[in-house]
């Protein structure tokens, strides 16, 4: 905004080791500067940018009125970046939730993503980097305008990094913050994880991408996600036997996206049995954001499409794919669903 030297910051992510240090390392800078205060914020928690002196906004998980303020300008953002496998490993270590639930919260996390790509005041900690633990304390210091001064900012460092010191590599330290503290799966190449944490991949990654711009790779929601509702407590088949009564046959999976316009494309294998079977597939967010019908489609693969406009950030989006009417017999996959950002056709940008 016109004439304030500082704006209101907001630090952003995902429960993790990485987080927990860096939001520590932001309320020590914060004691020690005594120039702006920090406060942490939920989802649907009342935030004020206007504030004198400008607050710095700690949160895991950003609302509709922080991610419209990002959009207008009004606050900057720092964004805590880290591989999903080793995010969804900490969460099931840490606070004992289940693998989807991991996804669920990690796509939560990431709903301003789309705005803050779009911004120009984004300062990223990422754990892959290879920059030593007293710099990023260095640059946070300087991105959330705190003017440590520099004795005490040598303070804070050696306190931050357990008298390893500025040169200290972000993992010892890191070791030492956490007692849930685990080496990141892939960069040490000891991975073993299963099918659903293999899909938060393909959930999670375009959604950080976008924080760095590239709104270009669909967000994926794969077959493993859903519930198939004639059995709702084991994984969804590959391949789903569909005799019966017309129905729900598949949900969910109650995640979250940025609001913005989608094109969301539907993935589906019908067997020759029901090829004159219509089928609906919704898309929910509280309230109907779109139905599709498919109808007189030949047996095989089969990829659709319809819009959405989603607008809340603080709602999971559920799918609900089901048949028209009863049928004898017949075989139904749902493969994925992929969710394209739509560019604004006046602009060429993607909506917001």
């Amino acid at each position: 905004m016109e004439g304030r030297s500082v704006l209101a910051d907001a630090v952003i992510g995902p429960h993790s080791v990485l987080t927990g240090w860096v939001f520590d390392v932001i309320e020590r800078l914060s004691n020690v500067a005594k120039q702006r205060p920090i406060i942490r914020i939920d989802r649907f928690d009342a935030v004020e940018f206007f504030a004198d002196p400008c607050p710095v906004y700690l949160t895991n998980y950003p609302g509709n009125r922080l991610i419209q303020a990002i959009a207008a300008g009004d606050v900057r953002s720092t964004v805590i970046l880290e591989d999903p496998l080793d995010v969804g490993d900490y969460l099931s270590r840490a606070l004992g939730i289940d693998p989807l639930e991991t996804i669920r919260s990690q796509t939560a996390s990431a709903v301003a993503n789309l705005e803050i790509g779009r911004s120009e005041q984004v300062y990223f900690v990422d754990r892959m980097t290879e920059k030593p633990a007293g710099r990023i304390v260095i640059e946070l210091d300087r991105h959330l305008d705190f003017k440590t001064p520099p004795a005490k900012l040598a303070d804070v460092i050696g306190m931050v990094t357990f008298g390893l010191g500025p040169e200290a590599i972000l993992e010892d330290v890191l070791v030492n913050n956490d007692a849930h503290y685990a080496p990141s799966l892939r960069r040490h190449g000891k991975a073993k994880v299963s099918e659903l944490q293999l899909a938060s991949l393909q959930v999670i990654e375009p959604l950080l991408a976008m924080a760095r711009g590239d709104t270009f790779r669909p967000v994926v929601w794969p077959n493993i996600v859903f519930k198939f509702a004639d059995d709702p407590d084991n994984a969804p088949p590959q391949e789903a036997e569909i005799g019966g009564p017309s129905r729900v046959l598949f949900y969910g999976p109650y995640l979250y996206l940025p609001p913005a316009r989608y094109r969301a494309e539907s993935v589906l294998y019908f067997s020759e049995e029901i090829t004159d079977v219509p089928f609906i597939v919704e898309f929910h967010c509280g309230t109907l954001l779109a139905r599709a019908r498919i109808e007189k489609q030949r047996a095989g693969a089969y990829r659709g499409y319809c819009l959405i406009d989603h607008r809340d950030a603080t709602s999971t989006v559920e799918v609900r794919i089901r048949n028209e009417q009863g049928v004898e017999h017949g075989r139904l996959s749902l493969i994925e669903l992929l969710f394209f950002v739509e560019p604004d056709v006046e602009t060429g940008r993607e909506r917001g």
